[in-house]
């Protein structure tokens, strides 16, 4: 599930993507934070260049622009929209035959 906020007229963007799973009894929904891209550019014209990042596949990399997977900025609103929309995404197909 990806989540995207943008900021100043468009010039910054931050783009959050989540892994859903559910253990073995189906009783628990996990959410964690699979990317994170913090983009800028210069004008609307421009293309967007990461300013900071996370990939959990790529965990091993470092850099000035990676950060750790517990540095990523979780807003309460964006965790919200996860909760709202995977709420809004459960279906029941019950049929009896």
């Amino acid at each position: 599930m990806k989540v995207e906020r943008t900021q100043e007229g468009g010039l910054k963007k931050q783009e959050w993507f989540f892994i859903i799973t559910s253990d073995l009894s189906g009783h628990k929904i996990n959410v964690s934070v699979r990317d994170y891209f913090s983009l800028k550019r210069e004008s609307k014209r421009h293309a967007f260049k990461t300013c900071e990042s996370y990939e959990q596949s790529r965990w091993y990399k470092t850099g000035p622009d990676r950060v750790s997977k517990e540095n990523v900025p979780l807003p309460q609103d964006v965790l919200d929209e996860v909760k709202k929309r995977l709420v809004a995404g459960i279906t029941f197909n019950v049929s009896i035959d």
